[in-house]
């Protein structure tokens, strides 16, 4: 008798279908419990199959493991590598063959086994850098994989890429810097990217032992702002200590109020923007010049003058009319 079933891997990714072959199946119940990996080698699977009346123990369990192509992603949702996300993607696969035990492998800090090493061993590392190098191939995108397509192990595809992108020459450093400092966002760009892509920069540099300090972060941060932002730059300049974070967050809670996510609950620079008097009607919320009281008064003195030129136009000119009356 065999029993034939279809389930998912732990990390739901993956279909896997299995048979189970039961000899002898008479008079008692047992339970045949196993564990074993998804066709990816990505995933622990473990089962347990109810054999029902297995009499004399004679039970032979048969994993016929096959795949079903799911589109499972191997590299868990990593953006792919792009001549623009090296800093992202390098700490995020990083970690990703941490977990998978690779890294040892990728880094060059484990050896391979020496040649008179058992063979099992030999075989079991061959297994694993074979694995990290497929996992690393798949996590670089078309276009940049022309840097490691004559590469023959993860780690020398780890290093032909450390190589490539963190070359510490002047040029690149030259290059990197003006980009960084030329950062601009235009108007209705979004903030979150404008904010990813200056991290990125910030982080090619250091790699290439070329960081940039907090205090000009914050510099170039804020003038590379558009002018909407003008007025929370203001308040923000004016504060004593001002620290990356506290100016990130900032401008993201002020992009939040825009859209109508953030509500009434401001930010500590909106707060002390909140908190300014106008000397003219006495009201917090804005300076003098920007109190709604005076534009009402310019405008009703501007109405006044247009209406006193109108009026002395019309003493002047009636007389005429008169006298062309006649």
């Amino acid at each position: 008798m065999t029993v034939a079933f279809t389930t998912r891997c732990g990390q739901n990714h993956c279909a896997v279908e299995y048979s189970v072959d039961l000899i002898s199946a008479k008079d008692i119940a047992v339970t045949v419990a196993f564990t074993t990996r998804c066709g990816q080698n990505h995933c622990a699977v473990e089962y347990s199959v109810d054999l029902i009346s297995a009499k004399d123990i004679a039970v032979t369990v048969q994993l016929q493991g096959k795949m079903a192509d799911t589109g499972g992603n191997l590299t868990m949702g990593i953006e792919k590598l792009k001549d623009s996300n090296y800093a992202t993607w390098k700490f995020q696969i990083k970690h990703l063959m941490i977990s998978k035990g690779y890294f040892s492998i990728v880094s060059g800090t484990e050896a391979e086994p020496d040649v008179s090493a058992d063979t099992k061993l030999k075989e079991a590392f061959q297994t694993r850098s074979e694995q990290a190098f497929a996992l690393l191939v798949l996590a670089v995108s078309t276009e940049m994989i022309y840097l490691i397509s004559e590469c023959n192990s993860a780690n020398e595809a780890w290093i032909k890429l450390e190589k490539h992108f963190e070359r510490d020459s002047l040029s690149n450093k030259i290059f990197l810097k003006k980009k960084y400092f030329r950062s601009e966002m235009k108007e209705g760009e979004s903030l979150t990217n404008h904010l990813k892509s200056m991290k990125q920069l910030t982080d090619r540099l250091a790699a290439i032992k070329a960081p940039i300090s907090e205090e000009d972060q914050v510099v170039t941060l804020l003038g590379s702002l558009p002018d909407s932002f003008s007025s929370l730059v203001t308040v923000l300049e004016a504060q004593a200590d001002l620290t990356l974070d506290g100016v990130k967050q900032s401008l993201i809670n002020e992009e939040q109020k825009r859209d109508g996510k953030l509500g009434m609950q401001g930010n500590t620079a909106l707060s002390v923007r909140d908190e300014r008097r106008c000397f003219k009607c006495k009201k917090v919320g804005h300076y003098k010049h920007e109190c709604p009281q005076i534009k009402q008064e310019r405008s009703e003195t501007a109405s006044a003058a247009v209406c006193s030129v109108c009026m002395m136009a019309s003493d002047k000119n009636g007389p005429e009319e008169e006298e062309v009356a006649f």
